[in-house]
């Protein structure tokens, strides 16, 4: 049944046909698209949302009392594009995420994440060099009432090879650090909490393949391919070897369906042979669909499989789907409604989570150019539910609801 549906999927994403060919990374975006600032093009914007009250700040779980609070969400972001002589250029996307609560300011946080791409083609060949640096506070998967924070590090050295105009491959080097700090780190007298930063704490080494073919009009078929060597920084028995392959198709933006698809196998397998290893489907969809009128429809799903947070498991497995379905009215008014549902079940342990979280709001646009500019106001309501078995003492629920805006690309 399993393989059915990803075969309907890729019929269908093969058949429809798009209406713009993918860019190629060898040519530096459209310059027509940004505003130039000197030798930088930027598209900047800044978006605010989540102004509004949360029922769980503190993501407590079980028959704990839940604590509520007013928060808000502050994200300036840049994309922007350096041309360096004739050939070469760097992209790059920097965005914050202030994250403000107004009784509890003690747990209000900063995030950052940061990518830049420095690409120099030659004449049949190009070298590129790909950096992120993220800081970035969030809720582990386990241990729901934590924030640990997570810094990654990352840097990729690679080739980028045209054979003829429908082919193209990519062939790149990474390095990757993550290291984690959170609360759990001071256990209260006599317990037995272990924590995250001790667990999650590593390195990769890791070697990738990228590779596309141009099948018909605008479809594009790809490969994603990698190995990584894991080496964990405390944990040693956690040592891992991941490999995956995920073949997929790709529908360029602009027709009526749009996204991508990428269906595969990946393994991990843990040195230390009391750990369980993983064998199975991994894969990732995202789809936006536009009908006739002013409607879009937007699915995105994906199932992975993540090292765990939580003490005694090597890893999880998450399937995760999400419809988002938003109609304007008018040219200034739309309704918007999501669904979210997602499962995880641990290596080493009966546990399984379910999550559901719903969605509805409004938007109001006062207006949007052909560059993608604009200027848009949301409210917003959102419900979520987690339901763990079989320990009821990690069951969670929370409710917000608040104000967002755009201005900007």
């Amino acid at each position: 049944m399993r393989r059915r549906l990803v075969a309907a999927a890729l019929v269908s994403f093969a058949t429809l046909r798009p209406a713009a060919a993918a860019p190629d990374p060898l040519q530096p975006p459209d310059l027509s698209r940004y505003l130039r600032w000197g030798p930088v093009r930027m598209r900047p914007s800044v978006q605010f949302s989540n102004l509004g009250y949360d029922t769980n700040v503190f993501y407590r779980a079980g028959n704990e009392p839940l604590v509520g609070d007013w928060t808000a969400t502050v994200s300036p972001r840049a994309d922007g594009l350096v041309l360096f002589g004739h050939r070469a250029f760097l992209t790059f996307r920097e965005q914050l995420d202030g994250v403000l609560f107004a009784k509890y300011s003690e747990i209000s946080y900063l995030d950052q994440r940061g990518n830049a791409r420095f690409t120099v083609p030659f004449s049949h060949i190009g070298a590129f060099a790909d950096v992120t640096l993220n800081n970035i506070h969030e809720r582990a998967t386990s241990e729901l009432d934590a924030r640990p924070e997570r810094k990654e590090h990352r840097l990729s050295l690679g080739v980028i090879v045209p054979l003829g105009w429908r082919t193209r491959f990519e062939l790149s080097q990474t390095g990757a650090q993550w290291a984690y700090q959170d609360d759990l780190s001071q256990c209260p007298t006599g317990g037995n909490c272990v924590p995250i930063d001790f667990l999650l704490d590593r390195k990769e080494i890791g070697r990738d393949l990228k590779a596309s073919y141009l099948l018909r009009g605008r479809t594009t078929l790809t490969l994603d391919a990698s190995t990584r060597d894991i080496e964990f920084d405390e944990q040693s028995a956690r040592d891992s070897r991941e490999y995956r392959i995920l073949p997929g198709i790709e529908l360029a933006q602009g027709g009526g369906l749009q996204g991508k698809l990428r269906v595969g196998q990946a393994h991990v397998d843990s040195i230390n042979a009391r750990l369980a290893d993983f064998r199975g489907m991994v894969g990732n969809m995202e789809a936006a669909w536009l009908p006739a009128g002013r409607t879009r429809f937007i699915f995105k799903g994906t199932r992975d499989v993540s090292f765990a947070a939580w003490s005694g498991n090597q890893f999880y497995i998450n399937w995760q789907g999400e419809l988002r379905a938003v109609h304007w009215m008018t040219r200034a008014f739309g309704l918007e409604g999501a669904a979210l549902t997602a499962r995880l079940r641990f290596s080493d342990a009966p546990r399984v989570d379910s999550v559901n979280q719903y969605e509805a709001g409004i938007r109001f646009r006062l207006g949007e150019n052909s560059l993608g500019r604009r200027v848009e106001y949301s409210l917003l309501a959102r419900r979520f539910r987690r339901d763990s078995a079989p320990d009821d003492s990690l069951d969670q629920s929370r409710s917000s609801i608040g104000f967002g805006a755009v201005f900007g690309y």
